[in-house]
C-alpha cells in the first residue's frame, strides 16, 4: 500500500519565489516509520538476518532493496546509541555493584572483544579491541574524558597496596 502526500506549493509574485510545505517529521526517505520500525524491531529483537527481511518483505509485496534496508539498520542510529548511554549511566547509578564479563568477538575479521556489564536492572555490551584497563574505563565512564585525583588518600591507597613508584 503506498501512501500518497499532497504538498502545497505557493508562487509569491512579490518576492517571485515558490514555497513547498514539507512531509511529516517522521518520513524520511521511500519508507515511512512503520515499515522502518518493523525493519528495526526484526533485525534487533528477532535476531532475523537482513536477506531474511528482504525475502519477508518482498513476500509481503513491499518492494524493498537490500541496500534500503541496510541503510534503514545503520544510518541516523545516533538516538539509539544515546539511549544505550543513558541507559547505562542509569544502570551504574542504580545499584552499589556491577558485574563485569566479556567474550570473544570478531569484527572485519580481526579479534575483539565484548565486554559484557550488568547488575538486576540492565546489561550492556560494549565491543573493544582488547582487554585493557585503558578500554574498560573507557567502557566504564560512557566515552567522558578520564580525569585522575592524586590526593592524600591516593597515596595512601598506593602505600597500602604496595605500588610500585616506578
Amino acid at each position: 500500500m503506498n501512501t500518497n502526500f499532497r504538498i502545497e506549493v505557493f508562487y509569491s509574485p512579490s518576492s517571485h519565489k515558490t514555497y513547498s510545505g514539507e512531509l511529516p517529521g517522521s518520513i524520511q526517505g521511500e519508507f515511512g516509520p512503520g515499515i522502518r520500525s518493523l525493519v528495526i524491531t526484526l533485525n534487533h529483537v528477532a535476531n532475523v538476518s537482513e536477506p531474511k527481511i528482504h525475502e519477508f518483505l518482498k513476500n509481503i509485496g513491499i518492494h524493498i532493496s537490500k541496500a534500503t534496508i541496510s541503510r534503514i539498520l545503520t544510518k541516523n542510529a545516533d538516538v539509539f546509541h544515546q539511549e544505550k548511554a543513558e541507559i547505562f549511566l542509569e544502570g551504574l547509578k542504580a545499584t552499589p555493584y556491577q558485574q563485569i564479563d566479556d567474550t570473544g568477538a570478531r569484527v572485519n575479521g580481526s579479534n575483539h572483544y565484548t565486554q559484557i556489564l550488568c547488575s538486576p536492572y540492565y546489561a550492556a555490551y560494549f565491543t573493544v579491541p582488547n582487554k585493557s584497563r585503558e578500554n574498560i574505563l573507557d567502557v566504564l565512564l560512557c566515552g567522558k574524558e578520564k580525569t585522575y585525583c592524586f590526593n592524600n588518600e591516593a597515596f595512601d591507597l598506593m602505600e597500602t597496596f604496595n605500588v610500585s613508584q616506578i
